[in-house]
């Protein structure tokens, strides 16, 4: 609803309904299960001529969980509560667009695994504070930057085994970063020949749940070619150009990593 020229409020409701059954088929045994949930969302943004766009909102999420703990009892939904203030910018008739938010998001009936038989477990809560920094720039004709930043920091702030209170959940990088630099030739014989370069940043993450094992950051570089003539677009695309090992060892076990893929695509507009 817009209350005024420059205020704009949006509203929102969900109600959910979740039936599950899980079956034993060697012990001949099925357990039925079922919820239900309304969640809702609020947001007030001040829309200012200069492009200028402050915005505040909260949020509630509703998720089914599958599984069991180790009692054999199912999984509780797991529920969460999101605050976010941020502010957006695009000037009007500028190829700019350019956004910051703060957020602090609660989620409880999360599942965490013992550190030591690694069994499902769902009394905890997680508190999640953070700041998210997006930029997408046309620097020039044809030549485009995107860029963002995330700090989460993240913590459990409740849980039946008090040795995990205030610790990271596992597998969770505090920092993310991330820059693409696009460039597409715009007249003469080589129009629509263009390519593109950027990296990946991965803080580093815990691999396991009293934060003793710590896995390193890395960051990759990805590449691209790409043509467009007419209907067709044709790209090559390289991710983790030059191959970085990025596993990650969690949960007792290592991970590997996406290694160097490249993948050709052709692709044609109707």
């Amino acid at each position: 609803m817009r209350l005024a020229p420059e205020w704009l409020l949006t509203v929102g409701g969900r109600q959910d309904w979740f039936e599950g059954e899980e079956s034993d088929h060697l012990a001949g045994a099925s357990v039925e299960t079922s919820d239900h949930a309304f969640t809702g969302r609020v947001g007030l943004t001040w829309l200012h001529p200069s492009g200028l766009a402050p915005y505040v909102s909260w949020g509630q999420s509703f998720l089914p969980t599958p599984g069991r703990d180790a009692e054999g009892r199912p999984l509780e939904p797991t529920r969460g509560t999101q605050y976010e203030l941020g502010v957006k910018y695009q000037p009007a008739g500028e190829s700019v667009w350019l956004t910051a938010a703060v957020y602090d998001l609660t989620k409880r009936n999360v599942v965490t695994y013992d550190p030591v038989t690694f069994d499902a477990r769902q009394v905890g809560e997680v508190r999640s504070r953070g700041i998210e920094l997006e930029a997408k720039v046309s620097l020039a004709r044809g030549l485009d930057l995107a860029a963002q930043y995330t700090l989460n920091d993240i913590e459990n702030t409740a849980d039946s085994n008090a040795a995990l209170v205030g610790k990271r959940p596992t597998l969770i990088p505090k920092h993310l970063a991330a820059a693409w630099l696009d460039y597409t030739v715009q007249g003469g014989d080589l129009a629509g020949l263009g390519g593109g370069l950027g990296a990946r940043y991965t803080g580093s993450r815990y691999g396991n749940a009293v934060n003793t094992v710590e896995n390193p950051s890395v960051t990759m570089v990805d590449a691209a070619a790409h043509y467009t003539t007419g209907p067709w677009r044709l790209s090559l695309n390289a991710q983790n150009l030059f191959d970085r090992d990025n596993g990650v060892y969690g949960y007792g076990v290592y991970y590997q990593g996406l290694r160097r893929t490249v993948t050709a695509t052709a692709r044609y507009r109707f």
